[in-house]
C-alpha cells in the first residue's frame, strides 16, 4: 500500500536521485565546493552573531563513507542495488545481535530496509547532512538524523541513523539498532508474499546482482508483470471498445470514437494498473514514471493529438464540400502549431512533476523565443500574410489572377513564398506579405464574362439592310442560351472613318475562359451568317483607290432584306430599339448551342418563318 505521508515535490525528487545519481553526487561536490568557497570571508577576525552554526569537525576517514549521515546512506543504496547485500549489512548497526548471528542475520536485513527504502520511501536522501555531527537543528539528539518514517493505518515505525564507534574507532553513520529491531515488523508489511513464495533469498541477490542496460534484474521483473497485466487489460478492452464502435451509427459521434478511442483505452488501462498494482511491486526507476504522471502525460497528450487531427479532418471536409479545397494548407499549418503547443504544455507539466523550477524554464524559453522572434521577422511576416491569404480567401490554388502587372495562375500558397505560373509556364515566387499587400484581380471568381465586340459595316449599307442586321443581331442575343437577356444589346453607335459602326453589349453565362472563348468563337459566326444575309458586308480603312473587280454587293440578297424589314413595317415588327418582353421571351434560348450543323442561314430563316 501507498505511504500516506507522500510529499510529491520531495517524492519527485527522490526519484531524480534513483535516475540520474551520478549527477547529484557531482552537484553534492560542487555545493561542497560552494560552501568551503564561502566559509573563508566568515573566518575573519569579526565577532560571529549566529547562535546555531555548526562546528567544523573533519569527515572520519572511513573506507566505507560512513562519516556523515548522507554518504552512508547513499552507499548502503549503492551497495543494495549491487546486490552486495554483506556489504550493505556493514551500515547497519547490529550490535543488539548476536556476533554468529550477524553474518547470517545482516544480509537479509539489509535486503529488507533497501526493499522498503526502495519502494516506499519519499525522503530527498540528497537534503540529509552532509556534517560528521549531522543536523543539529532538527530538535533530535545530536548523534541521531531521521531517515524515513514509514506509516500504515493504525500505525507507523520510523528508521533513523546513529553516530556510533565503530570498531576501528572512528565515529560513523549507521542505522540505528532501535530501526533495525522495527524492520523485521515494516517488512512485513510491505513484502509480496507471493514474491517470497516463488524466489529464494539467493535467486533475489543473483536477480539485483544482474544488470542489462544498467537496470537490474529485479527491475526488469516488476516491469514484465506490470506491462503484462497492463497489456491484458488493454487489449481486452480495445476488442470491446471495437465491438462497440462497429455497432455505432455512422456519423460524428461514431467517427470521433474511432479517432480517439485508442488513447482513452490506454488511460484507463493505465489508471487501472496503477490503482491495482501494489507501490511495493514497482521499483524506483518505474516508480518514477508512476509519480510524475509519466504516463498519464504522454496518453493525455495522444488523445489530444487525435482530437486535433479529427478536428482537421473535419474542417477539410467542410472546406472540399464548399469551396473544393482551398484552404488546406492553412489547416495543416494550425494543427502543427496546436500539436507543437500541445508537447511544450505537456513537457513544462512533466518537469513540474519531477520538480524542476519551471518558472525559471519558462522565462528562459520566453527569452529564447524573443531572440528567435527578433531573428525571423520577416518569415513571421510571411506566416502571418499566409494565415491571412488563407483566411480570406482571397485567392485560392489553380485560380487566374492579375497582380503588379502579371498573370497567372496561383500554384501554391506556401508558408514563405505564394507561387505563381504565367502564361509562358514559368514559376513566380513572392514573399506572402508582398504578395497580401498588392493589388490582385481575381479572374477565376468571374460569375460571366463581357462580351463586347464593335462591327464596321461597309457604307454602301443601306438603312433598311442596317435595319435587318440590328434585328436579326437582337434576335441572335435573345435566342442564344449561353447569353444573358436583361442586359444585352445592339445599337448603331456611330459613323466611323471607313465603317457604320455597331456595338454589341452582352453577358456569356461562363465562369471559364476556355468555355467563354468557345461561346464568343460561336456568336462571331453567327454574327457573320447575319450580315451576308443583310446582302451586306464588313468594311475595312483603306487610302488606296483601287477597281472592284468582284461581284459587290448582292442586289438579290438585298432586295430581299429590304423587303423583309418593308413586312416588318408593315405588320408592326420593326422593332429596332427594343423587342417587347414577350417576344424576347419567345425568342429566349431556341437557338441550338453547340450547333452541329452548318450555321449560314439555316437558324435566321427559322426566325424569319
Amino acid at each position: 500500500m501507498q505511504n500516506t505521508s507522500t510529499n510529491p515535490v520531495m517524492a519527485n525528487r527522490k526519484i531524480g536521485w534513483v535516475l540520474w545519481r551520478r549527477l547529484l553526487v557531482l552537484a553534492s561536490v560542487a555545493g561542497n565546493f560552494v560552501a568551503a568557497s564561502t566559509a573563508a570571508p566568515t573566518a575573519s577576525p569579526a565577532p560571529a552573531v549566529a547562535t546555531n552554526v555548526t562546528p567544523t569537525v573533519p569527515v572520519p576517514d572511513d573506507p566505507l563513507g560512513r562519516g556523515t549521515p548522507r554518504s552512508s546512506v547513499e552507499k548502503f543504496m549503492g551497495a543494495a542495488r549491487d546486490g552486495d547485500f554483506a556489504l550493505a549489512a556493514k551500515y547497519l548497526d547490529l550490535s543488539a545481535l548476536a556476533p554468529d548471528a550477524q553474518a547470517v542475520q545482516g544480509p537479509r536485513l539489509a535486503r529488507q530496509l533497501w526493499f522498503v527504502l526502495e519502494r516506499q520511501a519519499v525522503t530527498d536522501f540528497s537534503t540529509l547532512s552532509t556534517s560528521p555531527l549531522g543536523d543539529l537543528a532538527d530538535g533530535l539528539p545530536p548523534n541521531r538524523e531521521k531517515l524515513e518514517r514509514f506509516e500504515w493505518p493504525g500505525g507507523y515505525a520510523d528508521v533513523s541513523l546513529e553516530r556510533v564507534l565503530d570498531p576501528d574507532g572512528l565515529e560513523v553513520w549507521k542505522v540505528s539498532s532501535r530501526s533495525i529491531e522495527r524492520l523485521p515488523k515494516i517488512y512485513e508489511r510491505f513484502r509480496l508474499p507471493l514474491g517470497d513464495r516463488l524466489f529464494s533469498e539467493p535467486t533475489v541477490d543473483r536477480l539485483v546482482k544482474t544488470r542489462v542496460l544498467g537496470v537490474s534484474g529485479v527491475t526488469w521483473l516488476g516491469l514484465a508483470f506490470s506491462l503484462s497485466l497492463w497489456g491484458i487489460l488493454a487489449f481486452v478492452a480495445l476488442r470491446m471498445a471495437r465491438w462497440f464502435i462497429a455497432w455505432m451509427r455512422p456519423g460524428f459521434a461514431h467517427r470521433l470514437a474511432f479517432t480517439i478511442y485508442m488513447p482513452v483505452i490506454v488511460l484507463i488501462a493505465t489508471g487501472i494498473v496503477r490503482t491495482v498494482l501494489p507501490q511495493r511491486l514497482i521499483s524506483g526507476e518505474i516508480a518514477a514514471f508512476f509519480r510524475a504522471n509519466t504516463i498519464f502525460i504522454v496518453v493525455i497528450v495522444w488523445i489530444l493529438f487525435r482530437a486535433v487531427d479529427f478536428a482537421a479532418q473535419q474542417a477539410r471536409a467542410r472546406l472540399l464540400a464548399r469551396d473544393g479545397g482551398a484552404g488546406f494548407s492553412l489547416i495543416d499549418l494550425v494543427r502543427r502549431i496546436v500539436k507543437f503547443s500541445l508537447i511544450i504544455v505537456g513537457l513544462v507539466v512533466w518537469l513540474s512533476n519531477m520538480g524542476f523550477n519551471v518558472t525559471a524554464i519558462i522565462a528562459s524559453l520566453g527569452v529564447l523565443g524573443l531572440a528567435v522572434g527578433l531573428a525571423s521577422k520577416n518569415f513571421i511576416e510571411d506566416l502571418i500574410g499566409a494565415m491571412t491569404l488563407h483566411a480570406t480567401g482571397v485567392v485560392k490554388r489553380d485560380e487566374l489572377i492579375t497582380f503588379g502587372g502579371l498573370r497567372g495562375y496561383v500554384a501554391d500558397i506556401g508558408l514563405r513564398m505564394t507561387t505563381i505560373r504565367t502564361r509562358e509556364r514559368s514559376l513566380v515566387t513572392m514573399p506572402n506579405a508582398t504578395f497580401a499587400a498588392l493589388q490582385i484581380e481575381n479572374l477565376g471568381r468571374r460569375d460571366k464574362f463581357l462580351f463586347m465586340p464593335r462591327l464596321g459595316l461597309r457604307y454602301e449599307t443601306t438603312p433598311d439592310q442596317l435595319r435587318y442586321v440590328l434585328i436579326e443581331l437582337r434576335k441572335l442575343l435573345y435566342a442564344h442560351p449561353k447569353v444573358i437577356n436583361e442586359e444585352a444589346r445592339i445599337r448603331f453607335a456611330s459613323f466611323g472613318a471607313y465603317s457604320l459602326d455597331l456595338d454589341i453589349y452582352c453577358y456569356v453565362s461562363e465562369t471559364t475562359y476556355p468555355e467563354y472563348l468557345a461561346v464568343a468563337e460561336d456568336l462571331n459566326l453567327r454574327i457573320m451568317d447575319i450580315v451576308a444575309q443583310a446582302g451586306t458586308g464588313f468594311a475595312f480603312p483603306s487610302q488606296t483607290t483601287y477597281l472592284e473587280r468582284g461581284h459587290g454587293p448582292d442586289q438579290a440578297l438585298s432586295q430581299q432584306a429590304e423587303a423583309e424589314v418593308r413586312r416588318w413595317r408593315e405588320e408592326g415588327q420593326l422593332f429596332q430599339h427594343q423587342f417587347p418582353a414577350e417576344v424576347a421571351q419567345k425568342l429566349t434560348a431556341t437557338i441550338k448551342y453547340p450547333d452541329s450543323g452548318a450555321i449560314g442561314g439555316q437558324t435566321h430563316s427559322d426566325h424569319r418563318s
